[in-house]
């Protein structure tokens, strides 16, 4: 019995020192192949080396803008938006919206994810305990005096991770971590523009409402002095009709404004996860301000390789390029021990026997199962392909939005100094009919006209505003909320520096693409 336990304890020892072995050569073999570097993916999806609008980007930036406040996402918003109200909304944003918590969520499940393809690195163990009764009544048929016992039992099972099949699952996890944090920041700048979107088109849609009521009240007036003219033969029924249709036309444009209005309240509601805004909507003293844009002078590839939904895209490639690996290596034979404490030490053979039978079915099972094993390795090499089509897609439609924002922040910039030129000449023009509808140069109609003129000019001059606004979120959405990406250099798309949601380092292990 002695000589048993030796043997036994022995075979714990050789288990102990074989371990460590195993273990180096599992992140040896694994860091023979290496994740895409930067370069790599910019020599593959054909990043051009300077922006189509450079010049333009140049050109829109805010004169004497201090570059330092852009710091992140959130800042660079707060600074780009200089309003007090829209940053409050934006802060309750950010801690509200249930699509954020949504995300959140999903990054837990990441991780624990992560930590079961870890543990299953390991040899797991099963304890079990039982106890065998008979009653007193079956003594006269018992045939064994110990039939009453208490027996305790440890069983133990591994697989050997010799090709590194499991560490590759491991490291595919922590990939999909790094893929849901960027997957959340990502939402959160989109959360941050939407909310911006809804929040400039409320203030603009208010003023256009009370401009628009200013409006119709003059077309009704007018329409009124136009029916006393028709009674008295001075004016056709053309001119009448034309003078009504306008005024009906015009509520129904106040209407349509009036619903406008409400959609956005609501849509804005939502993003805020709240019952009211917190903010008066019916004040029609607000101000546009011009958006504060910094210098950009950064390289392409920095800039799009910074958007958080472009790292997603890497990160989801680098865990399918582990994916791939670990259906690789499971066509490989694979090494299974299982064992039970209580079978080792009771058994005369120690239980050997059955050990050699387990091992040898693992290295077999690859050879029985070599067409589905096959056809998983095929499914995950084309997964690697759809997941870097995804990424060059993604890459493309970033730098396609970036063009865009560029040269839609220029036309509306451009477009508010011919809307303020137009808007003064209107301001000017009724100054003059005002004074000349004193002296009883013109007649009320004329002078309700221009002074509808003027007021359709201050309504396209305050959708001007708003739209010099909306192109410099579709700016901010264009650059993934940073403007000034730090650069970024070969190796470093596998342990890119992650926001606050969490920090993971990563290995540089996979095929190339």
């Amino acid at each position: 019995m002695l000589a048993r336990y030796m043997h036994f304890f022995g075979n714990i020892y050789t288990y102990c020192i074989a371990m460590p072995l195993f273990i180096f050569i599992l992140f040896f073999l694994t860091n023979c192949t290496r994740l895409p570097t930067e370069s790599d993916l910019v020599a593959k999806t054909h990043i051009p080396r300077v922006f189509a609008n450079k010049e333009i980007l140049h050109n829109i930036a805010t004169k004497g803008q201090d570059n330092s406040e852009y710091k992140d996402f959130q800042s660079t918003f707060y600074t780009l938006f200089d309003d007090s109200i829209l940053n409050q909304l934006a802060q309750h944003a950010l801690t509200e919206n249930t699509n954020i918590h949504t995300l959140e969520s999903t990054i837990k499940q990441a991780r624990a994810t992560a930590k079961i393809n870890t543990w299953n690195l390991f040899p797991k163990a099963n304890a079990g305990l039982n106890y065998n009764y008979s009653d007193n009544n079956y003594k006269k048929i018992q045939t064994n005096i110990t039939q009453n016992t208490t027996n305790a039992n440890l069983s133990f099972s591994w697989e050997v991770d010799l090709f590194g099949k499991l560490n590759a699952l491991r490291l595919a996890s922590k990939q999909h971590i790094l893929q849901s944090i960027y997957n959340l920041q990502s939402a959160q700048v989109v959360l941050l523009g939407d909310i911006a979107n809804y929040y400039f088109t409320i203030r603009q849609t208010q003023q256009s409402i009370i401009l628009n009521k200013q409006i119709t009240h003059n077309l009704k007036e007018i329409y009124k002095l136009t029916e006393e003219k028709y009674k008295l033969g001075l004016v056709g029924l053309d001119s009448l009709a034309t003078t009504k249709g306008n005024y009906l036309t015009q509520k129904n444009t106040t209407l349509t404004l009036e619903y406008t209005l409400e959609q956005n309240k609501n849509a804005l509601l939502v993003l805020l996860n709240a019952n009211e805004l917190g903010f008066d909507i019916n004040t029609n003293d607000y101000i546009f301000k011009t958006p504060k844009i910094p210098q950009i002078d950064s390289l392409p590839s920095n800039v799009l390789f910074n958007r958080p939904d472009i790292r997603a895209s890497v990160f989801a490639l680098n865990a399918s390029l582990y994916q791939r690996y670990n259906k690789k290596m499971a066509l490989l034979p694979s090494i299974s021990i299982n064992g039970n404490l209580g079978q080792i030490l009771f058994s005369p053979q120690l239980g050997i026997g059955d050990m050699v039978w387990q091992m040898a079915g693992s290295l077999a099972t690859p050879l029985l199962n070599r067409q589905a094993l096959t056809q998983d390795y095929i499914i995950a090499k084309e997964n690697t392909k759809q997941a870097f089509y995804t990424l060059q897609n993604t890459l493309n439609t970033a730098l396609a939005e970036i063009e865009n924002a560029a040269k839609y922040v220029a036309i509306t910039q451009e477009s508010l100094k011919y809307t303020k030129e137009n808007f003064d000449i209107n301001k000017d023009t009724l100054a003059i009919m005002e004074f000349r509808y004193q002296k009883k140069l013109i007649d009320s109609i004329s002078r309700l006209e221009y002074e509808n003129n003027y007021l359709r000019a201050k309504n396209t001059l305050a959708s001007a505003y708003f739209n010099q606004n909306q192109a410099a979120i579709t700016l901010y959405k264009a650059f993934g909320g940073d403007f000034h990406p730090n650069e970024l250099k070969d190796g470093t798309l596998q342990t890119m520096a992650v926001p606050k949601a969490g920090k993971i380092q990563t290995q540089d292990v996979s095929n190339d693409l």
